[in-house]
């Protein structure tokens, strides 16, 4: 029974010796790799770092991660090669900057490598640490950086599962709105200015009417006189004006068709209309004669010619309306049958008329 007790102490003895002997060398291992660490990390001269000027992409998104390496003046660096990936990451291209002077320190120099990446992967991906050689003055020494991490996002991320499908709300009625129809309306509108634009040509006409065709043409003559196309540089409104109303006034006054006939034709008209004075057909011919030539030729007229032109008008009308009315010459007197006028000719030797 001792022997046996014995024996079992001596087996766990040895067996916690043994225990006992690997852990102070993984504490001496440790301690080994610690003091190499802090040597590196507490080396202010040499510094060794990655940078990427974006943390969050998309799939297929290219973005830069540059490795900087800065030491003192003198140091030799060697970059590492450049894989094809980088974990996850493919490398598009890189591009080397060696040996530059440092903007901060004037005694450092800087080596850096940028790399174009992208992936084709989403998550959170890591580039991983990048081994740098750098010899200071006597052997090299490796140097590494920090990996970083990296999250890839897709377009796709944080949208509803297609395949599952939420419920359909049932059927719901809608009460269609009823909008009122403007059509009644504008029938209405349309109609009361149809109405309206009949009476005020009823209204016009025989307020014409009421009027006798020498009141109806004074009182034209007197709005023209008040008008500004006489104190107008240009005198074509102003003759159109007074020579449509003296046509008029011989269509209404005796039933020659003067608004369609040319000057030459209204004073033959006049000329075989009977008991006509053979003067004032002179005078009617000589001021629609100047009406043509001031239109047609571009005459020009001062104001004072425009207020005679007026004076002359309303003489020519009162007159006129004082001669017997009959309408529309009369071809079967032989009396007044004369031969032809010269164009422009309103002074016939049978009539002995002024071309006033």
């Amino acid at each position: 029974m001792m022997t046996l007790l014995f024996h079992s102490t001596r087996t766990d003895l040895f067996t916690a010796s043994m225990r006992l002997g690997f852990l102070c060398v993984a504490i001496s291992l440790f301690n080994v790799y610690a003091f190499a660490a802090d040597s590196i990390a507490n080396d202010d001269s040499v510094e060794v770092f990655t940078t990427a000027d974006q943390t969050v992409v998309q799939i297929a998104q290219p973005f830069t991660v540059t490795l900087h390496v800065m030491a003192p003046k003198g140091t030799r660096v060697v970059l590492p090669e450049v894989p094809n990936k980088f974990g996850e990451f493919d490398i598009l291209d890189h591009q080397d900057i060696r040996d530059i002077p440092s903007e901060q320190t004037p005694d450092q120099r800087l080596w850096t490598r940028r790399f174009t990446l992208e992936s084709i992967m989403s998550g959170d991906l890591e580039i991983p640490e990048l081994n740098v050689q750098i010899a200071k003055t006597g052997d090299f020494e490796n140097y590494k950086s920090k990996p970083i991490t990296v999250r890839v996002t897709s377009v796709l991320e944080d949208r509803a599962d297609p395949t599952q499908f939420r419920d359909i709300h049932s059927v719901v009625d809608v009460a269609i709105p009823k909008h009122r129809s403007g059509k009644y309306f504008w029938w209405l509108v349309g109609g009361l200015g149809l109405t309206l634009a009949v009476l005020a040509f009823v209204f016009i006409g025989r307020r014409r009417a009421w009027l006798s065709p020498e009141q109806w043409a004074i009182r034209e003559i007197d709005a023209l006189e008040q008008s500004a196309s006489i104190h107008s540089d240009e005198n074509d409104n102003f003759w159109k004006s007074l020579s449509t109303t003296m046509r008029g006034f011989l269509e209404l006054q005796f039933g020659i068709p003067a608004p369609v006939q040319t000057t030459d034709e209204v004073v033959r008209s006049l000329s075989i209309c009977e008991n006509f004075n053979a003067k004032l057909i002179g005078g009617l011919g000589g001021l629609l004669a100047q009406a043509d030539r001031a239109r047609f030729a571009g005459w020009q007229n001062s104001p004072e010619d425009l207020s005679q032109a007026l004076t002359q008008a309303r003489a020519l009308v009162m007159q006129s309306a004082n001669q017997p009315s009959q309408k529309g010459p009369d071809p079967s007197s032989p009396a007044k049958r004369l031969p032809p006028f010269e164009k422009g000719d309103f002074n016939h030797p049978n009539t002995n008329s002024e071309n006033n």
